[in-house]
């Protein structure tokens, strides 16, 4: 067996690791099968700092409405799993996956291996149009919650958590 982003594949912490983010994966995106995903898919981080950083920088400007959003997430993740602790795993979209067609997406899984404890970032942003597609396939017209801001499109049932009162 080859080396992964996981370690030896022949270890079998390495193995349960890999198959744990894709249970993960098949469990929070219920219509899509991950069953052919592959190790190399997947991208182990170098560094927490990094990813926060750059997690930060994507989300900053599509939370206007509350400028510590970021800050807030980050301790409440904190709270739950200690990020320090954790190793940070990123999902590689390949270019024929069924997520349909985002302006971009994050996909990070945040592994603490002592508590064994995931936790699942994932955010996408789709064309306004893309948007009201989804929603009228949802609910079979559009949706009064949906709130429109220069382009961008934000759902109350999508929003990550409603004033950062997160359960985990």
């Amino acid at each position: 067996m080859s080396r992964s982003p996981f370690g030896p594949l022949a270890l079998s912490t390495s193995r349960r690791t890999f198959i744990s983010l894709v249970c993960t994966l098949n469990a929070s995106f219920p219509d899509y099968d991950f069953s052919s995903v592959k190790p190399e898919q997947f991208k182990r981080e170098p560094s927490l700092h990094m990813v926060v950083n750059y997690i930060n920088t994507v989300l900053g400007p599509v939370m206007p409405m509350d400028p510590l959003f970021t800050a807030k997430m980050w301790h409440a993740v904190d709270q739950q799993i200690s990020l320090r602790d954790c190793d940070v795993y990123g999902y590689l979209d390949s270019d024929d996956d069924s997520f349909g067609d985002n302006i971009w997406a994050l996909n990070y899984f945040f592994y603490n291996k002592r508590q064994r404890c995931l936790i699942f970032l994932t955010c996408r942003c789709i064309s306004k149009s893309m948007y009201q597609q989804e929603a009228t396939m949802k609910t079979g017209s559009e949706s009064e919650e949906e709130e429109i801001n220069g382009g961008w499109a934000w759902s109350v049932d999508d929003q990550i958590a409603a004033e950062m009162e997160m359960e985990c």
